[in-house]
């Protein structure tokens, strides 16, 4: 039984929000995380990986004043999100 999990990479601003008790949440694995090398890191360290690209969701720059870290990410992200394999 794979467990599924949910992970936050909230900004400064959005870190005193609890995310994590918002219904939708309810009975999900939730956790938070400083930054995006941070999950690589921990993921590279399972022995098994699987992300489901179905499954994969973010929001980059929702208020398009970070173009520089839109362009540096967003192909990235891009890429993880529609991978197929």
């Amino acid at each position: 039984l794979a467990e599924h999990c949910t992970i936050l990479i909230l900004d400064e601003h959005l870190q005193r929000f609890p995310f994590e008790s918002m219904d939708m949440f309810a009975g999900k694995a939730v956790t938070r995380v400083p930054s995006l090398p941070f999950v690589f890191a921990t993921l590279m360290e399972r022995e098994s990986l699987t992300v489901e690209p179905d499954s994969i969701s973010y929001v980059l720059d929702p208020e398009s004043n970070l173009s520089e870290t839109a362009s540096n990410l967003g192909p990235a992200l891009n890429n993880l999100a529609s991978s197929r394999g």
